[in-house]
């Protein structure tokens, strides 16, 4: 299709941010991340020509190694946001410490970003892109860390830019998600269609580094063997793996499937990184009608927008795309949930107390959740263990008496030296009893 060069009508970044939010300064901001994404455009094309490929020799505040295009990528976005005059906090994946304006250039907005995802694929002609998350000052006096460690729901948009084929700009203002394309020859990113929505029925693709597969837990290994073997009879999943969450990510929004990061033995936090990794995809995903979850994170299954990082180089894993792909993972972790609960009911809560003691509602009975506890370890590490002797075990949690392990049955004695004491509860594999007295 030839160019059409007197079409007028085209709708430029610039323009449509001042037509949807009608926010001067968020369209200076965008303007200026418009500038960085371009002068990386072109350094990503002439990068063999202009030497800027291999290594810089040094490392990141992630510990990742840094190459050359990494480096000038950061100044570019650097450059470029501080001359807007609308930042007041910059956080860079390459920076150690959040860049905190002066109070007199301070504008509304915390911005963090990595400025080229992707790179360890550059030397190969691999997509990369720039990733960004944009939140808006609330507190008063001069800019502080404080600012940008907040929930991923306080963001007020997020995006990243692609260096493919073509420079391809994505970005929501949480109304949905838009895409913009640079036109080489005006040297602007042009509106290029409606809103994105991730399919609900796309093509089935699984997209994560299955050379971790012997780390993951065993939610995320039945997963990914189902998306393998359908046990339905179905046809399998096509793995699609670039390395390049950019990529990834762009490609299970257009398509459809899933796209996962998740924890694993060795980086049991996760590997991405929840300010300028996680929150920006996570939102991206959610406005086009997908999920973002953490799979099982610091003991439970998390929203990645609710998380609240301390640092701001923390990690978290990623698990995101379509509904019909991510709820089957999710249900795996409520079905481990449910598997636990029901193993905390064989393991009760001891009560004990003396049968001279009142049994009110004030708390005469004392629970002893961790002689329980230690009953359960000795069960399960010292099954040989035969009844304990009647003598007060002082050392164990305050708590006068002594308690018996058998392989199959956790019972909590109480005898005391003057007073004898009653058993309340024994609970284990189905077997109870309450009542005794030593």
């Amino acid at each position: 299709m030839a160019d059409n060069v007197v079409e007028a009508d085209r709708t430029t970044l610039s323009s449509f941010i001042m037509m949807q939010t009608k926010d001067p300064d968020l369209a200076l901001l965008m303007t200026a991340m418009e500038i960085a994404c371009k002068g990386i455009a072109r350094a990503v094309r002439k990068a063999g020509i202009a030497g800027l490929f291999g290594m810089a020799g040094t490392r990141n505040a992630t510990g990742d190694q840094v190459k050359k295009l990494d480096l000038l990528s950061n100044l570019l976005v650097i450059n470029a946001l501080k001359k807007s005059r609308v930042c007041a906090v910059l956080v860079s994946e390459e920076e150690p410490e959040p860049i905190l304006m002066p109070e007199s250039d301070a504008g509304r907005f915390c911005v963090a970003f990595d400025p080229l995802d992707g790179s360890s694929n550059i030397d190969c002609n691999v997509s990369t892109g720039t990733i960004f998350s944009i939140f808006e000052k609330t507190s008063s006096g001069p800019p502080k860390r404080s600012d940008i460690l907040r929930s991923g729901s306080d963001m007020v948009a997020a995006g990243y830019c692609m260096y493919g084929s073509a420079t391809e700009l994505v970005v929501t203002f949480r109304r949905g998600v838009e895409r913009f394309i640079l036109d080489p020859s005006l040297g602007e990113f042009i509106h290029i269609g409606s809103t994105m929505q991730i399919p609900r029925k796309g093509k089935k693709i699984y997209s994560c580094n299955e050379g971790n597969f012997t780390k993951w837990d065993t939610e995320i290994q039945e997963a990914v063997q189902n998306f393998k073997q359908p046990t339905n009879r179905e046809k399998p999943y096509s793995l699609r793996y670039v390395g390049s969450m950019v990529s990834d990510v762009h490609r299970t929004m257009l398509y459809g499937g899933i796209f996962m990061y998740p924890a694993d033995k060795k980086s049991r936090n996760g590997k991405l990184r929840i300010l300028y990794e996680g929150f920006p995809m996570a939102l991206l995903v959610e406005q086009a009608g997908g999920l973002a979850t953490t799979g099982y994170f610091r003991g439970s299954v998390k929203r990645i927008l609710d998380l609240t990082p301390n640092g701001i180089h923390e990690r978290c894993p990623v698990i995101l795309g379509c509904h019909r792909d991510v709820e089957p993972v999710l249900r795996r972790y409520e079905k481990k949930k449910q598997r636990a609960q029901k193993q905390a009911m064989m393991l009760h809560k001891f009560t004990v107390h003396s049968p001279s003691e009142p049994q009110n509602s004030r708390g005469s009975r004392r629970t002893a959740a961790s002689i329980a506890c230690r009953c359960a370890w000795h069960t399960q590490h010292a099954p040989h263990l035969q009844r304990a002797s009647h003598a007060p075990a002082r050392n164990i949690n305050r708590a006068r008496g002594t308690y018996v392990c058998w392989s199959r049955v956790h019972c909590l004695w109480a005898g005391g030296e003057t007073q004898p004491w009653r058993v309340l509860g024994v609970a284990w594999a189905g077997h109870t009893a309450h009542g005794r007295t030593v």
